[in-house]
């Protein structure tokens, strides 16, 4: 991610810290467990299927989207954030048609996934994969 290092949590505000997450390059908040990556980062990470989630895991949380959608852990997930690049605000937007899961998404700069999101995401990548 070009300039995307010492980047501050748009949930936190404290400074996220570089990481490897399935081979990409990411920004991690240790404190709420989000994560900042690039749009095109984020479908080579569901396209890939490098981590393989057991049966359990992908019909538990199968289960959880289709009944409540979009999962809201903190209670904070709904508020608008702001880009950590640019500082505007960011959209929230289903990631596809069809997905329950909700991200936030600045055009220019990236995407951000609250805690859990990018397991979801995952696991619905997968299960379309399947059908």
């Amino acid at each position: 991610m070009t300039g995307a290092d010492n980047l501050r949590c748009p949930r936190c505000q404290l400074l996220m810290r570089p990481e490897e997450y399935e081979s990409h390059r990411v920004q991690f908040c240790s404190t709420c467990w989000g994560y900042w990556l690039e749009a095109e980062t984020l479908q080579a990470i569901l396209d890939e299927h490098q981590y393989k989630f057991s049966k359990g895991e992908r019909s538990t949380l199968m289960a959880l989207m289709r009944s409540a959608g979009d999962i809201d852990r903190s209670g904070r997930e709904s508020e608008l954030i702001d880009c950590p690049q640019c500082g505007r605000q960011m959209e929230r937007r289903k990631w596809i048609d069809g997905c329950p899961v909700e991200v936030d998404q600045c055009p220019d700069h990236g995407i951000w996934l609250d805690t859990g999101e990018i397991k979801e995401l995952q696991i619905f990548a997968e299960s379309r994969d399947k059908e």
